[in-house]
């Protein structure tokens, strides 16, 4: 009964983590980095990326100011597709961002998840799916670990969150 207990309670507590943050160490995605825009994105200042406020799935309310509905899992076909077909806030030119660029989002003073949840709410800490294909492996693809930050390759059956972005006309 006490083992059943215990993994019981092992499986809730990611449910209750929280992102943690050190005051010790720089932050590097500062929100003053960040053009928050009432249409669901967000303009990265630094490298005029616009971005998803919202993972796929998700819908963006504007009066609350957060992320509403489950984020989807994708396998990386599909994360394609639906990039290609989001006309999110009139735009048509949404794509998987390349690893570099999930990277410039990752911030390094922050763990679970190592992003700006004021620029990007509802966040989570699971991997997310980049558009880069792994050299000489055709079947997997990069994808960045928004617990950390770390980027990491997987086969591309496998369903993993997406966060949209496209190049700003500014």
């Amino acid at each position: 009964m006490s083992k059943y207990v215990l993994m019981m309670l092992m499986v809730a507590l990611p449910a209750y983590a929280a992102q943690v943050c050190y005051s010790d160490i720089t932050t590097t995605k500062p929100i003053s980095n960040f053009q928050l825009n009432a249409d669901g994105t967000v303009l990265d200042t630094k490298t005029k990326l616009m971005w998803s406020r919202c993972l796929i799935g998700q819908s963006w309310d504007s009066s609350s100011r957060t992320c509403t509905g489950t984020a989807q899992q994708l396998d990386w076909p599909e994360a394609l597709t639906e990039a290609k077909r989001s006309t999110l806030a009139g735009f048509s030119t949404w794509r998987l961002p390349n690893a570099k660029e999930v990277l410039t989002l990752v911030e390094r003073s922050c763990v679970d998840p190592a992003i700006n949840l004021t620029a990007f709410p509802a966040s989570n800490s699971e991997n997310m799916w980049t558009g880069t294909t792994v050299v000489n492996q055709p079947d997997r693809a990069w994808a960045i670990a928004m617990y950390s930050g770390k980027n990491n390759t997987k086969e591309k059956i496998i369903r993993l969150y997406v966060r949209l972005v496209r190049f700003s006309d500014e």
